[in-house]
């Protein structure tokens, strides 16, 4: 097989690795030589499946050889090259069909953070899951304390391809860490608006709009938030001098 041909199995390897659920989350992390060294094996998979059918189909159909040979230029394993993309872009959908009816699409989601996610991305996927208050520090020292709504996660860490992750969280208290004791400082309660009813008896305000995005990128600390322990330990430590300034 000419080398140029060989191309394009490699290629279907890629798409292989790329769409499919069971490999998608840490493949897209790879770059550079790892994308192409991790490829050559699926490659090797789609080409000689490839090249089954175009024996199967040549020496079944003869005409199916008369066909191609009129109709496309006279490459040696032309077809198998093709045919060998086409496998490798089309055969993930078909499984991941197959895989979702069985296992539903959460447990590939779980399945992509608890194996190639980071550790922020595991901490705010079981935050999302357990429906948890989260308090998340900002590098402007910023704090926010919330439910997690939403995630968008980042497969491919490489800001030029992909957007940083980022998630949607439901603000409940904010604040700050005073810039020298580091300590939790709440400065605004949003928890009894949430509770605001009109006449009607519905919320007078939308909770969208005390939604933040927040990019992974800009979160420096995240833990999960405790009200009752955070009071406990204000009632039972001094403050600083300096946080009162």
């Amino acid at each position: 097989m000419p080398f140029n041909l060989l191309l394009l199995p490699l290629v279907g390897g890629y798409f292989l690795l790329q769409r499919l659920l069971f490999t998608a989350s840490w493949f897209w992390r790879l770059s550079g030589n790892r994308l192409i060294i991790h490829s050559v094996l699926p490659g090797l998979f789609c080409g000689a499946l490839a090249h089954s059918v175009v024996l199967f189909l040549t020496s079944q159909y003869p005409g199916v050889k008369l066909v191609w040979s009129a109709i496309m230029p006279p490459y040696p394993y032309l077809a198998t090259s093709l045919l060998a993309l086409a496998i490798g872009r089309f055969l993930p959908d078909f499984l991941n069909f197959l895989l979702i009816r069985k296992y539903g699409q959460d447990y590939f989601l779980d399945l992509a953070v608890r194996k190639g996610g980071t550790f922020l991305e595991r901490f705010i996927h079981e935050a999302l899951k357990q429906t948890k208050l989260v308090s998340l520090t900002l590098r402007s020292g910023k704090v926010y304390i919330g439910y997690v709504q939403t995630v968008a996660f980042g497969l491919r860490q490489n800001p030029e391809t992909n957007p940083d992750p980022f998630l949607a969280l439901l603000s409940v208290y904010s604040g700050y860490r005073h810039n020298e004791t580091k300590r939790l400082l709440i400065t605004t309660d949003y928890s009894g608006v949430f509770d605001e009813e009109d006449e009607s008896g519905e919320s007078k305000w939308d909770l969208d709009e005390f939604l933040l995005n927040i990019p992974f990128s800009e979160i420096t600390l995240s833990s999960f938030f405790d009200l009752n322990a955070y009071l406990t330990f204000q009632e039972t430590s001094e403050p600083d001098e300096s946080e009162d300034e």
